[in-house]
């Protein structure tokens, strides 16, 4: 179906403004053309999280003083707790 059929008489009369490129740009308070401006600040990288650590064995963790290490904290492994009872390294 043709738009005449549907839309007004005064509708398909009315000239559409069109806008150069560029023409209703606000000007570069910088004074320069460029389209990133100077006064956006960019934000800093988020600092990176510590990653767990990983140990290969009880051995290494008692070496470094640590143990035992509970189901949920950094450098559980069900590797470590073979018995499966959430403790690994227990000695």
């Amino acid at each position: 179906m043709p738009l005449s059929a549907v839309a007004p008489q005064a509708w398909l009369a009315t000239p559409v403004a069109r806008a150069a490129p560029g023409e209703n740009l606000q000007p570069d308070p910088s004074g320069g053309n460029s389209l990133s401006r100077g006064d956006v600040n960019t934000p800093e990288p988020a600092p990176r999280a510590k990653p767990d650590p990983i140990y290969s064995s009880c051995e290494q963790v008692w070496a470094q003083g640590k143990g035992p290490i509970y189901l949920g904290q950094p450098g559980y492994s069900a590797y470590l707790d073979p018995d499966g009872t959430g403790v690994a390294c227990d000695r």
